[in-house]
């Protein structure tokens, strides 16, 4: 979830639903009605698994969306505007000096056989410079691919990584990395998902260790940049020391973490003039994914 500087908002993936509920229901739609965000400038859907896309109706009951953009095989609710799949080059949003461009994204099935792999990737920018990077489910040849186009611009270190595919060690490839090195890494995972997910092993394989933030061990995490500064970073709960991995070969780069806010639940409060990410928790375990091997 991002909210500009503007007070536009847009999310990216709605979570799963299940029988009388959703993920969005349940984690971010009371966030949102305490900010007073009734509507949303844009709705992404990256890539048609149901823990990425699985909550859209929900979002569309409370929300007023106005536009829908969707990856792979996702698709909009019945009579919600929208609904094209962006190419690497477009801007998605943009407000308040900041935007999301898209990166990555495939609408057939003749490039990218694997749905993952289909997976739209947003570049969070500040004043036309990436900050951080929102993989979706893409694994290491969709990465590949992404990073052959001419849109992903010149290699630059980001202060987030939102891994693939749940940190997953099909994601986040040796050249990823290096391309895009990350301050932090966020990963969103369902607590004792049937899919043992995440791995640590990609990051760690670069000779060094990253901060790595883990929904499953933290909760909700709210990162939000104020100027230039690395962002500040918040979580509904303490985390396990495995969560958060110190920076080694003396980093000088160390986020900012402050206390816990409301147990579970995400902080209350978004500052004007800032540019602030809400990454909800996912309670409970994980449902398989409807189509993927995981």
């Amino acid at each position: 979830m991002f909210v500009f500087p503007d007070r536009s908002a847009v999310l990216v993936d709605t979570g799963p639903s299940w029988a009388g509920g959703s993920q969005f229901e349940r984690s971010l739609e009371p966030w949102l009605r305490r900010e007073g965000l009734r509507r949303l400038s844009a709705v992404v859907l990256t890539h048609g698994h149901d823990d990425h896309d699985g909550g859209a109706a929900s979002v569309a009951d409370v929300q007023d969306v106005t536009a829908w953009v969707v990856g792979g095989e996702a698709a909009v609710p019945p009579g919600e505007p929208g609904g094209a799949c962006p190419a690497p080059g477009d801007v998605v949003h943009a407000g308040g000096g900041w935007d999301l461009l898209c990166l990555a994204a495939v609408p057939d099935r003749g490039t990218a056989a694997d749905e993952n792999d289909r997976s739209v990737v947003l570049a969070l920018r500040r004043a036309g410079q990436p900050v951080g990077l929102w993989m979706g489910d893409l694994e290491v040849a969709g990465e590949s691919l992404m990073l052959s186009g001419s849109d992903c611009g010149p290699a630059a270190a980001i202060d987030v990584l939102k891994a693939g595919h749940h940190g997953s060690r099909t994601s986040s490839g040796a050249e990823l990395l290096a391309t895009f090195p990350p301050h932090l890494v966020l990963i969103s995972c369902g607590i004792e998902n049937s899919h043992d997910h995440p791995s640590h092993g990609p990051f760690l394989s670069r000779g060094d260790t990253l901060p790595i933030l883990r929904t499953d061990l933290s909760g909700s995490v709210l990162l939000r940049w104020r100027g230039t500064a690395p962002p500040e970073v918040r979580t509904t709960r303490h985390a396990a020391p495995a969560a958060r991995l110190d920076t080694g070969g003396g980093a000088a780069y160390h986020p900012r973490v402050a206390p816990p806010a409301l147990p579970d639940r995400p902080p209350a409060t978004v500052q004007p003039n800032r540019e602030t990410h809400v990454q909800p928790a996912q309670h409970g375990r994980s449902r398989p994914e409807a189509r993927s091997s995981g």
